[in-house]
């Protein structure tokens, strides 16, 4: 994980205006490294796992994750987990045009188990302002009530939520970007 959270940090990017640092999905686990070392003014959690900071959380992924889509996951001959483009579909980007479905399926590479094995605990969670932003139908929720309170336990926040998929940039781009928007302009 510390190469993804050094990839960030090195980016060209304005730090010292303190950006808000989004991340969709998996990313979620990134960000809160990303604002440890960089100046940050807001963290955006969208669709996304929260950044454990004790081993009962990092365990707690498991409870929110949709049993169903690992079922369905495959793996390399290495260990590193793929899907199908048809279960990448229902999975990710159900409510988007077929045409932007085929392409995103497209485009997806297989993760290696590391960013898991390897996920370090934050000694404590970033002092920046977060929020979240849930979907209503993201096929890779088990529960969205249990992952309303997951968010509620962890940031002290109610998330905000948005019709659609796993991915609302593909399935609701103008929605989720007013929302980012709306928010970057709050935390300025």
């Amino acid at each position: 994980m510390p190469e993804f959270v050094e990839a960030i940090t090195r980016a060209d990017v304005r730090w010292e205006e303190s950006p808000v640092v989004v991340g969709h999905s998996l990313a979620g686990l990134i960000i809160p490294h990303v604002a440890k070392e960089r100046r940050s003014r807001l963290l955006v959690f969208v669709c996304a796992m929260i950044a454990p900071t004790t081993e009962q959380e990092k365990m707690a992924f498991a409870d929110l994750a949709n049993p169903v889509f690992f079922e369905r996951q495959k793996f390399t001959a290495d260990g590193r987990g793929y899907c199908t483009p048809e279960v990448a579909e229902w999975a990710f980007f159900h409510d988007a045009p077929d045409d932007l479905r085929r392409w995103a399926a497209s485009k997806l590479v297989p993760v290696s188990p590391r960013i898991y094995q390897e996920m370090t605990l934050l000694d404590s969670f970033p002092d920046v302002p977060s929020r979240a932003i849930i979907t209503r139908d993201d096929h890779m929720v088990a529960d969205t009530e249990r992952l309303r309170e997951h968010i509620r336990q962890r940031l002290g926040i109610d998330p905000l939520e948005l019709p659609g998929s796993h991915s609302p940039f593909l399935s609701h781009p103008a929605h989720l970007a007013r929302i980012l928007n709306d928010l970057a302009k709050i935390a300025s």
